[in-house]
C-alpha cells in the first residue's frame, strides 16, 4: 500500500502544480462553476494523499486531471512556458551553485605538479614536451599530442566567504562585489584559487603557506614564519627554491596585513608598489617623491590582508616569488576535489 500511495503521489506532483497555478491565474478564463470544482478536485486529493486514501486519492486526481484537459485547459501553462520556466529555472539555478557554493576550474599548467596536473603536450617526432598554449613543434612542425588533459577541479567559495558576483559573465571585467561572512579563514596549507593580480581576468591555483602579518623566509626548502619551520604535512613533498624577488636565499620580509605602516623607500618599490595598486589607488613616482592619488607620501598603510602562495612544482612554478602577494579579496575559494580524469578522482589536499 506504501509504495502505491508514494506513486501516486509522484504522479500527483505535476497536476497539482498546474492546477494550482490555474486557480491562481485562471479565473478572468474560467466559470466560477470550473474554477469550484477544480478548486474541491485539488482538496480532496491533497486530503487523500495525506491521510493515505488510494481510492479517494485516484478518484481526486482522475477529476483533476480530466478538468485540466477539458473545462480548464485554456487557462493552463503552455508546453511552450513550461519549458522555457524550467530551463530558466536550471540557469538560474547553475548560477547561484557557480556563484556561491562550487565552481569548476581546469588545470592547464604544471604548477602544482604532482599535486595537480596540467595539460601535458608531446611531439611525436622530437618527443619533446610543451606547455598548454602550444599546438605545434618549433623543431620539426608537427602538431603537438595531448598526452594528459589538464585535471578538472571543484572549487568551494563559501568557505571564506560568499560573494555576489564580482566579474560581468564572459568577461574578465571586475565589479564591486558583496562578501558574505566565512566559514572559516584562509589557513597554511589549503590549495587556493585567486584572481591574479597582474591579470585580473586569469584566476591562479596555488598553496597558500605564507599568512597575513608573518615574516617568511624560505630556507633548506621549507618555510619559515617569524622564525619557525611552519612546513605543514602537505607541503613536506615539496622542496621550496629560492627564486624571485621574494624567495631569494636569506631573504626576510612580512606578509602584508590590514594596518601595517609601510615605508614608502624607493629601493623596496618592488616590496610595495602592488599593494598600493591592488587596494586601488593611483601611484605615481615623481622626481623621487612618490604620489598616491596625486598627494606626496612617506608612507602606506595598508588597507587589506594578503596572503604569500607557492606552486607545488616549485622549480617550475610563477607564483609569489615572483610577482608578491594576494589580496584577501581576489580569493576565489579552496579546491577541495579533483573529478577529471576518473583515474584521479578524489579529495585534494
Amino acid at each position: 500500500m506504501n509504495r502505491e500511495i508514494k506513486r501516486l503521489r509522484k504522479e500527483a506532483r505535476s497536476w497539482f502544480k498546474s492546477g494550482r497555478w490555474v486557480v491562481k491565474h485562471g479565473r478572468k478564463k474560467l466559470s466560477a462553476r470550473t474554477m469550484e470544482s477544480l478548486s474541491e478536485s485539488l482538496r480532496r486529493l491533497q486530503e487523500a494523499l495525506k491521510e493515505g486514501n488510494l481510492k479517494q486519492g485516484r478518484s481526486s486526481l482522475k477529476k483533476v486531471a480530466a478538468l485540466l484537459k477539458g473545462e480548464a485547459a485554456s487557462a493552463r501553462k503552455s508546453t511552450f512556458r513550461e519549458w522555457t520556466e524550467s530551463i530558466l529555472f536550471a540557469l538560474i539555478l547553475v548560477f547561484v551553485i557557480r556563484a556561491f557554493i562550487v565552481q569548476p576550474y581546469k588545470i592547464p599548467t604544471g604548477s602544482m605538479t604532482p599535486t595537480l596536473l596540467g595539460v601535458k603536450k608531446v611531439c611525436p617526432i622530437c618527443g619533446r614536451q610543451f606547455r598548454y598554449d602550444k599546438d605545434t613543434c618549433p623543431n620539426d612542425g608537427a602538431k603537438l599530442v595531448i598526452e594528459h588533459v589538464g585535471d578538472k577541479i571543484l572549487v568551494n567559495k563559501f568557505i571564506y566567504g560568499a560573494k555576489t558576483p564580482d566579474r560581468i559573465p564572459f568577461t574578465g571585467i571586475l565589479l564591486p562585489f558583496l562578501q558574505f561572512p566565512p566559514i572559516r579563514e584562509p589557513r597554511r596549507g589549503d590549495i587556493v584559487v585567486f584572481h591574479f593580480p597582474e591579470k585580473l581576468n586569469t584566476d591562479y591555483v596555488k598553496r597558500l603557506v605564507g599568512l597575513p602579518g608573518e615574516t617568511i623566509e624560505i630556507r633548506d626548502g621549507r618555510i619559515m614564519a617569524d622564525g619557525k619551520d611552519v612546513t605543514t604535512p602537505e607541503m613536506e613533498r615539496v622542496n621550496y627554491r629560492n627564486l624571485g624577488n621574494f624567495g631569494r636565499r636569506g631573504q626576510r620580509f612580512v606578509v602584508p596585513s590590514r594596518g601595517t605602516s609601510i615605508p614608502l623607500d624607493l629601493n623596496s618599490s618592488w616590496y610595495w608598489r602592488n599593494l598600493v595598486k591592488n587596494d586601488d589607488h593611483g601611484l605615481e613616482i615623481k622626481d623621487g617623491v612618490v604620489l598616491i592619488d596625486g598627494e606626496p607620501n612617506l608612507s602606506y598603510t595598508v588597507e587589506q590582508d594578503y596572503y604569500y602562495v607557492l606552486g607545488d612544482n616549485s622549480i617550475n612554478s610563477r607564483d609569489s616569488r615572483y610577482w608578491g602577494f594576494v589580496p584577501r579579496k581576489y580569493l576565489a575559494g579552496e579546491v577541495f576535489f579533483k573529478y577529471w580524469p576518473p583515474r584521479r578522482w578524489g579529495f585534494v589536499n
